[in-house]
Parts: structure tokens; C-alpha cells; sequence
């Protein structure tokens, strides 16, 4: 139970039976009441009326809601509920607004010839495919039935006329929902026109359930059966205390003045909140709501909109949830579709470069489709970085040449560009060609029956040779060769890069790395998901994105474009919304407030 429901059975016999009633059957006890309520409501005579204390006499027609996951126990508390309160009503599953109508079986004249009926829905998600249908009037109709109004259609055939004339009815509503279930979420939708605000609400949990149930509880059954005898025309409306019309009128005139501290639907609850003390009032066998009943509702209604409240957090993180699958599965298909663009690209470059013994970067790029060249220096990088290729910069331009045509030992380099590397000092120097060119022949053994060394203490011992050479930095590129050439893969190399603990990456250019192999140079690289927050920090709320300008700002750091689409996603800080035509636009989104993964 809820610290609410701590004593709410405690305020009378008649409660108190309930709840051990309930607990004798395994079920909670707050919704086997309100299910009682609803079935003590639903039986009484048409003529019974809440009273006009704002507009036009009410009946107390109620829907309830029983909240709880899947095998919690929903259905078996209507069934509780039932065998407390035996009386004798048709009860039918809900269907669609024309089926409802058609149950109560009306006359020409509108006078219905089933009056008094309780429906239910086990499974909100059937009722609410029925609700969702095109053209659909459930919803309509089912705040119609609430208040008692008119409801059914007037056609000029006979046979497809039904009408049931207002106040001449009783009906209650037993609902089912699971906390973000689908159903849940078209309940709610109807909030503008009021629906869920004119329902009670009840979790099936009963964290308070006995280790030992009771047993031989029997209903309550009061000292008198109470008087119903019309006292206002053709109907009997239920007098309320002084205290009470006063505070509804109040609420009333506030909303009738447009106070801007009062919530107009606040009104649902009021009415509602009378419909739970008549439920009380018929369990003590009375025929006037009392102070003390108009007290006791007010506790249930409270436990009710907590219950709701916790329904509507549900079934928004849920909509989340559905949201952020959505964004990663678009995410996830874009992947594939670049991934393949991007290997077709890659076996575009190898067939031209097969065929020439080396091209320039111009000429290269202009073999390929419109479509194909904007992956061009993705797809050139991983080329290089797999060995595949080859890159030389002259002096206008960069010339390619695949690594067939190389030659057994490659005098190729990454780049005959002097780098900048960092010495011991922490300053920028320009080392000579040799800081970066390795013969690669130097590094073979020349001992063949030597046994083979583990892929990670062969580049341990790589990383100690450079740095007793004088080295503070390396090329991926260049070491990855190396290992290669000493018969590791790609992906052992890189697993033995990651877990040596003086390298590190200090700059990222097309795809190829650069080492600190000192261990004590600070680390400027940054994940995709660190440079997108980095980026979007710079950016005003509310600013829309130029993808273009944020793809080239990706690549320029370092991270494929791939890369740069997921770390958006993933950084939660991106709206993505329709433009103008078929192309959607990111907009930062306004309330984030990011987390700085430096």
C-alpha cells in the first residue's frame, strides 16, 4: 500500500471487510473497493441523481481503471469484486461506441430496456484498436455516458436508429491497462477532452499482502437498506452537507471568472470525487452523503491521481524508449547503407588503380560516380590504413598506387611530409624523414626457426626499440606495417596498441593515428559521442544544424561520418524534425543540460 492507503481501511467497519475480503482472495484491496463502488453505483435506479450542484443532475456512472503488469492479478480483482457485491447486472465486454449503445436495447422513444449495465475490458490494448479505428466516436461517447447525456445516432431508417434519452441509464466501466502498454498511451491522448481525468485509478500491487491471508470474511451488509424515494420531481437527488456545495461552487467561480490559479478540469474530479462518497454513503446503508463520506473520498481520490500519475511517467518513458529504438534503428540503417556505399567506392579505387600504375588524387576521384565521390576520403584512408594502398604527396597533389605494384619492400611511406612530433619537452619539432620512414626490411628477422612472439610483446618490444631511439611519437600506420609484415593481423595489432599503457592517440588525420608512445603527453583526441557534445556546446538552444557543415567538421576531427551520425544519437542533445519538404533538420535540442565527457 501507499502511505495513503496506510489507515484508509481502518476509517470504518465496512472498509475494513473489503480489504480483508480482498486479502482473503490474494488480491489488492484499494482497487477490490473501488471495484465495489463501481458495482454499488451501477446498480442503483435510474432515478438516482447526484445533485445540481453545478448545472443539471448527474447519475453516478464511474470508470475505474485496475493498473498493474502482466499477471498481477487485474481481472481476478473484478472477479473479487464481484463475489463481495453479488447483485444481479448484465455485464458485457467494450466494444465499439455504436455496440454500447445498442446494449442498453432502447426503445423508439429512447427509453433503454437493459438500464442498468457494467462493461469491461481485461485487455485495454483490444478496446483501444477499437478507439484508434478511422471515423471512430469511443472516446466521444464514452465522456458522453459519464455525465449521463444523450447518446446514439438518429438515421432516416428505423432500423439504424438508436438512441438512448439522457439520465435513463446506469453504466460502469472496468479497464485494464499495463503501465506503458500501448493502450495506456491512447487512454491517455484524450486528455484535452477529459477522459482519463474522469476516471479513478487503482494499482493491483499490495505491497502490505499478509504472509498469512485471512479466512471466513464475510461481506458487510449495513442496518438499513437506504430510501431512494423521488424527492425532486421524477428523481432522487442525494443531498449533500452545506459544506460541501459551497466548496464545489466555489472551484466553480473561481473557473467561471477565469482565475488563472484554478484548473478548469479540476471540475472532473469534483464530480468524480461525488460519485466515490455516494459509494460510500450506499455502503453504510444511508440515502445523504455525509461530511465524514465527503472526507474519506477525498483520501481515495488522492490515491487514484498518484496512481495515475505514475501511469502517465510510464507511459511516457515508454514513448521514449520508442522514440530513441526509432532514432538508433534509422541510425543503424543509414550504417549499412553508407557501409556499402563505402565498400563499393573502395572496390571502384582498387579496379581503377589495378589498371593504371599509379594516379593522382584529381584524376582518381574523377572515375568515380557523383554519388560515390563524397566517400572518396573515407574509403581512399581505409584503402591506406589496410595496407591496400599506397599514399605519396608530391608537390601539387597526392599520388596513389595499389600495393600490388609496390614491390616486395615498399619504400612508400604515409607521408614524405615532415610531421610535427613531440619531444620529452613538450615542444613541437620537425623530425627529418627518418623520424617516420621505416625500412621495413630492417624489421623482419632474419632468424626463421626463432619462435614466433605473442602479437603484444611483440609491439612492446617495437614501442621500447623507438623510444631508446630517441622517439616520443609513432604512426599507426607504420607499426600496424611492421607487424604485418611479421605476420600479425590488423585487429591483434590494434587490440596490443590499445592495452600498451604509454600509447596513446594525439591526432587523427584520414583515418590514420598518430602515438604518443611516452605516456606523458595528455590526450587532445576525442570519441565521436566527446566531440559532438563539444560541438553542440557551442551551438545556442533551439539553433538548427548544418548537417553539411557538421559532417565536414567530423571528418576534419578525425571520425567517419558514420561515427559523427551515431555520437548524435547517442548524445541525446539532437532533435530531429520534418522541414519543409521530404529532408528532415536537426535542431539542438533546448532543455539538456550535458555532461562534459572531458
Amino acid at each position: 500500500m501507499t502511505v495513503n492507503e496506510t489507515d484508509l481501511f481502518d476509517e470504518r467497519k465496512s472498509l475494513r471487510r473489503i480489504c480483508d475480503h480482498a486479502r482473503m482472495r490474494m488480491v489488492a484491496p484499494f482497487p477490490t473497493l473501488l471495484n465495489v463502488i463501481l458495482r454499488l453505483n451501477t446498480s442503483t435506479s435510474a432515478h438516482v441523481m447526484l445533485p445540481p450542484i453545478v448545472g443539471s443532475p448527474k447519475p453516478p456512472n464511474m470508470v475505474v481503471v485496475n493498473v498493474g503488469p502482466s499477471g498481477y492479478g487485474k481481472t481476478a480483482v473484478d472477479d473479487t469484486a464481484e463475489e463481495y457485491l453479488p447483485v444481479e447486472i448484465p455485464t458485457f465486454p467494450l466494444g465499439t461506441a455504436e455496440g454500447l449503445c445498442q446494449a442498453f436495447d432502447p426503445d423508439e422513444d429512447g427509453q433503454p430496456g437493459v438500464p442498468n449495465i457494467l462493461f469491461s475490458s481485461s485487455e485495454i490494448d483490444n478496446w483501444a484498436a477499437l478507439g484508434e479505428r478511422a471515423g471512430s466516436m469511443m472516446f466521444p461517447v464514452l465522456r458522453q455516458v459519464i455525465t449521463g447525456d444523450q447518446i446514439g445516432q438518429k438515421n432516416a431508417s428505423k432500423a439504424y436508429t438508436r438512441v438512448v434519452n439522457k439520465r435513463s441509464y446506469r453504466i460502469g466501466i472496468s479497464l485494464s491497462a499495463q503501465p506503458g502498454s500501448h493502450g495506456a498511451a491512447v487512454l491517455f491522448r484524450d486528455s484535452p477532452g477529459g477522459f482519463p481525468q474522469r476516471c479513478l485509478f487503482a494499482s493491483v500491487i499490495d505491497p502490505d499482502a499478509p504472509d498469512v491471508p485471512p479466512t471466513g470474511v464475510t461481506p458487510y451488509v449495513p442496518d438499513a437498506v437506504p430510501d431512494f424515494t423521488p424527492n425532486a420531481g421524477e428523481y432522487y437527488e442525494i443531498p449533500f452537507p452545506a459544506s460541501v456545495v459551497d466548496e464545489i461552487r466555489e472551484h466553480r467561480r473561481k473557473v467561471l471568472r477565469g482565475d488563472a490559479g484554478v484548473d478548469p478540469l479540476d471540475g472532473h474530479r469534483n464530480l468524480t470525487k461525488e460519485k466515490v462518497a455516494v459509494g460510500l454513503m450506499i455502503l453504510e446503508g444511508r440515502n445523504e452523503v455525509t461530511e465524514d463520506d465527503w472526507r474519506i473520498a477525498e483520501r481515495i481520490m488522492a490515491i487514484s491521481d498518484a496512481t495515475r500519475a505514475s501511469l502517465v511517467s510510464a507511459v511516457e518513458q515508454a514513448s521514449r524508449n520508442a522514440n530513441r529504438a526509432r532514432a538508433l534503428a534509422s541510425v543503424d540503417r543509414d550504417e549499412v547503407v553508407e557501409t556499402t556505399k563505402l565498400q563499393r567506392t573502395k572496390h571502384t579505387l582498387i579496379k581503377h588503380l589495378s589498371r593504371q600504375k599509379e594516379m593522382p588524387r584529381h584524376d582518381l576521384r574523377k572515375r568515380l560516380r557523383s554519388d560515390q565521390r563524397q566517400y572518396f576520403d573515407a574509403a581512399i584512408t581505409e584503402l591506406i590504413d589496410n595496407g591496400q594502398v599506397f599514399a605519396t604527396d608530391t608537390e601539387n597533389s597526392t599520388t596513389y598506387r595499389i600495393a600490388a605494384d609496390a614491390g616486395p619492400v615498399s619504400t612508400w611511406t604515409e607521408s614524405p611530409r615532415q610531421k610535427p612530433q613531440v619531444t620529452s619537452g613538450g615542444q613541437l619539432v620537425h623530425g627529418g624523414p627518418s623520424d617516420n620512414v621505416t625500412d621495413l626490411d630492417s624489421r623482419r628477422s632474419n632468424e626463421p626457426d626463432r619462435p614466433k612472439l605473442s602479437c603484444q610483446r611483440w609491439f612492446d618490444n617495437r614501442i621500447a626499440e623507438l623510444v631508446a631511439q630517441g622517439h616520443t611519437t609513432a604512426s599507426s600506420f607504420a607499426v600496424y606495417a611492421e607487424g604485418q609484415a611479421a605476420g600479425y593481423t590488423r585487429q591483434q595489432l590494434r587490440t596490443a596498441a590499445s592495452t600498451h599503457p604509454d600509447v596513446t592517440v594525439i591526432d587523427r588525420t584520414g583515418g590514420k593515428a598518430t602515438w604518443d608512445i611516452t605516456g606523458a603527453t595528455e590526450v587532445p583526441y576525442r570519441s565521436a559521442l566527446e566531440w559532438v557534445n563539444r560541438y553542440l556546446d557551442k551551438l545556442t538552444p533551439g539553433t538548427e544544424i548544418d548537417k553539411d557543415r557538421f559532417r565536414q567538421a567530423g571528418i576534419a576531427a578525425g571520425h567517419s561520418w558514420t561515427a559523427t551520425r551515431r555520437g548524435a544519437t547517442e548524445s541525446g542533445r539532437i532533435e530531429s524534425v520534418r522541414g519543409d519538404g521530404l529532408e528532415t533538420v536537426w535542431v539542438v535540442k533546448p532543455d539538456r543540460v550535458t555532461e562534459d565527457a572531458s
